[in-house]
């Protein structure tokens, strides 16, 4: 990984010869620590006792969102950042600004490291199982090595009833952890074996069977949004299941219909009008959204984009709904008479182009809406993961609902990605910018007429930077025929964040 890294806390304080942790921030478990005052005197900051976090490298924090404070703790590596603190628990003078410097350390980012490539095996019809696997353990090891760490106590604040779930998607995470190490460790031409995985994940992973059972065909991107729920919610510290009360919900509902009023003032043809409020609207919901999340997996794994509704008689944004992802979903063009190539950023573009109509909203200045149509809606994205996995979504269903059919368009993939053009852009904002270029990791390649059957394989990158094709338990160099038959059959990509890169 390149030293330039930007990682979520653990952060560790420096002062004399002791290292204490640093666990978070005010409203989170924050422990006492030692620095200095303006006169440059030893106090002790107790955020415990309502001491605030008050300034990140001469950044004020004063509401700004948990994200943006999280960005500018990031760094490089062993780097020190300055925190002020405003001092008030006991003992203090009222508004005594206390300054500490904190050294930048996380012991859980992954080292760079020589891996094999091994098969796994398929006793019957898991193939849609292990090329996921093997593209998820290759392309995002950090994933993996976060799961090993699911925690071995239930949160003190989680429901009796939702112990035992909360303790199998557990084990999923260290089953997930167990296999993707296996995979990259076991030694080259090895296979290993997947029925203890199959056992460990089938009771919240409902399209995997235990071990003893057939397993029969299913889709393999049904897999990773299973596997990966399942995971989230273990890391989570509610085990995802803490919804907000309803003085939360009124607060939350109150700040969103603030910032509408602001949206509904703005012309939707002048960004810099409306930028401000969407900005507003996406940070409101994210924090909702991602509260409870571990922040490394959020990083990781977790993007946004928000789906815009404008009244074209009004010239006017409706409303923006921002929703959260971890999995990008694009379609692919239907095929023409005319044997031509598509790109998959052809493809990103008509997702975020798309102008469906919204027929259940109308206009809340003229009450436009349309007898069939209804008010326009277009997508913009908002924030991307380290992660980024894409699914071209090559099947759709025939009028009786069941018989799947396959749109073998030819989508041309590239092996450097850059997302920039589709990132909302918001006029002044302070928020920290990463890289929108991504470099591709690994495929999902589907062999077939429907994603229930047929077969599946993986292309996977190396760290030496050479490409395998892996079959299950067969693992060979990937050929130039291969890779020349790939854009038919592609169905789901995994990118990786290139932080060398300077953002735009």
């Amino acid at each position: 990984m390149a030293d330039s890294e930007m990682w979520w806390p653990p952060v560790f304080l420096m002062h004399e010869s002791d290292v204490v942790e640093f666990r978070g921030f005010v409203g989170h478990d924050i422990i006492s620590v030692e620095g200095r005052d303006s006169a440059g005197r030893k106090v002790n900051v107790d955020p415990s006792n309502g001491d605030k976090l008050t300034k990140v490298e001469g950044h004020e924090v004063l509401g700004l969102s948990e994200e943006k404070v999280f960005s500018y703790i990031g760094g490089v590596e062993d780097s020190n950042v300055r925190l002020e603190f405003t001092r008030v628990g006991r003992g203090a003078s009222k508004y005594e600004s206390v300054e500490v410097v904190v050294k930048r350390t996380c012991p859980d980012r992954p080292r760079e490291r020589t891996t094999t490539v091994s098969g796994l095996n398929n006793r019957d019809n898991s193939c849609f199982m292990n090329a996921v696997l093997q593209c998820v353990a290759h392309s995002y090891p950090d994933i993996h090595d976060i799961t090993s760490h699911a925690a071995p106590h239930p949160p003190s604040k989680m429901a009796s009833k939702d112990v035992d779930t909360w303790k199998e998607e557990c084990e999923v995470a260290l089953a997930y952890n167990d296999v993707c190490t296996a995979i990259t460790t076991s030694g080259n031409n090895e296979v290993t074996d997947t029925d203890s995985f199959r056992d460990r994940v089938c009771p919240r992973v409902d399209v995997v069977a235990p071990s003893r059972e057939r397993q029969v065909q299913e889709d393999a991107h049904q897999f990773l949004v299973m596997l990966w729920g399942s995971i989230d919610n273990a890391m989570s510290k509610d085990g995802g299941r803490t919804f907000p009360d309803q003085a939360e919900r009124k607060e939350i509902e109150k700040n969103e219909d603030n910032a509408r009023r602001q949206l509904h003032s703005a012309d939707m043809e002048i960004p810099d009008q409306y930028a401000t409020a969407v900005d507003l609207m996406a940070n409101i919901r994210w924090e909702v959204d991602c509260k409870n999340k571990d922040r490394k997996l959020q990083q990781l794994m977790w993007g946004q984009y928000a789906k815009g509704i404008g009244c074209p008689k009004c010239v006017m944004w409706v409303d923006v709904k921002p929703e959260v992802y971890n999995i990008l979903e694009v379609p692919v063009p239907e095929k023409t008479k005319e044997k031509r190539r598509h790109s998959l950023e052809g493809c990103i573009s008509n997702f975020f182009e798309q102008e469906k109509a919204d027929k259940g909203t109308k206009c809340p200045r003229c009450n436009y809406s349309h007898e069939h149509k209804g008010v326009e809606q277009k997508y913009v994205l908002l924030r991307l993961p380290d992660c980024l996995v894409i699914v071209l979504k090559r099947y759709t269903y025939k009028a009786d609902y069941t018989t799947p059919a396959k749109n073998e368009l030819t989508v041309s993939v590239p092996e450097v990605l850059d997302m920039h053009e589709h990132i909302f852009q918001i006029p002044h904002s302070k928020q920290v910018n990463d890289s929108s270029v991504y470099n591709l990791m690994g495929r999902v390649v589907h062999l077939g007429r429907s994603p229930r059957s047929g077969h599946y394989v993986s292309h996977v990158k190396h760290t030496s930077g050479k490409w395998y094709r892996i079959s299950d338990k067969d693992v060979e160099p990937l050929s130039s025929q291969e890779q020349d038959n790939a854009p038919n059959n592609t169905y789901m990509l995994f990118y990786r964040r290139d932080r060398s890169v300077t953002p735009k």
